[in-house]
């Protein structure tokens, strides 16, 4: 069981946080443990169904090849500029 104080620390960004408490802090969530260890991740992510979302194109990148890779950070980049333009 993760206790409040350990809550307060995750919260917090406390030092004293280890990665057990992110693990179970993930746990409680149903997400992986590398979702609590994204600094500054938008709360808004960690609600359903955009938390299972953004899981998943985690995921999806993490498999694909360095090449593959290197297209869709150009396309990312490419509409974050188009974005940007609006």
């Amino acid at each position: 069981m993760l206790s409040q104080k350990s809550v307060s620390n995750i919260k917090n960004l406390n030092h004293r946080s280890t990665l057990e408490s992110y693990a179970q802090a993930a746990d409680a969530l149903g997400v992986p443990t590398w979702v609590m260890l994204i600094h500054r991740l938008d709360v808004a992510l960690l609600e359903a169904p955009a938390l299972h979302r953004f899981v998943r194109l985690v995921e999806d990148y993490m498999r694909c090849t360095p090449e593959q890779r290197e297209f869709v950070e150009k396309m990312a980049a490419g509409y974050a500029g188009l974005n940007k333009k609006a």
